[in-house]
């Protein structure tokens, strides 16, 4: 969890659940037109194939309120980041995976309190394979480029925020 305010949670999964691309084509994309955030909301072609579908009961998905996600242009290269949307499921931004409020450190930097290890399911799916099943995972913000890493960041084996993930990269995963 990483706050509870007003009586709403705000969560992350403490595993890598997944291994999905950002976006199937090495493209100028951003959060508000990825594929990534259509699978996991269930908008457009992933309507019957999504991660909210089937992660989670009907009942479950009418308890998940939708939120405001603000798409911020990338802090450190100045790239534009989108238009903000409202989605029930959602990456978390650079922004958000250097707030110390949500128990992680406050910079870019390797730390622990980053790193994750793949689910024996997203283990099998990703391509590229760290030590003792630690694993990139997706955030929303653009990258260094948004022709090469749109989503930009992940974080890599030691925990740091890496800017340079193409968006079609097949080994980051969904936490």
């Amino acid at each position: 969890m990483l706050s509870n305010a007003d009586g709403e949670l705000f969560l992350l999964s403490d595993q890598n659940l997944d291994a999905v691309q950002y976006n199937g084509n090495h493209e100028n994309v951003t959060w508000d037109t990825c594929e990534i955030r259509d699978w996991l909301n269930g908008y457009g072609s992933m309507q019957d194939n999504s991660f909210l579908g089937t992660a989670f009961t009907a009942k479950e998905q009418a308890a998940i309120a939708a939120s405001t996600v603000v798409s911020e242009e990338n802090p450190q290269y100045s790239v534009y980041g989108g238009e903000d949307t409202t989605d029930k499921v959602f990456l978390l931004s650079a922004g958000e995976a250097v707030t110390a409020a949500y128990g992680f450190t406050d910079n870019y930097d390797n730390t622990d309190s980053r790193v994750a290890i793949n689910t024996d399911y997203a283990e099998n799916r990703v391509t590229f394979h760290f030590k003792d099943g630690v694993g990139q995972w997706w955030l929303r913000s653009a990258g260094a480029y948004s022709s090469l890493a749109c989503s930009g960041y992940g974080t890599d084996h030691d925990g740091g925020v890496v800017t340079d993930i193409e968006v079609d990269y097949t080994a980051a995963g969904v936490r």
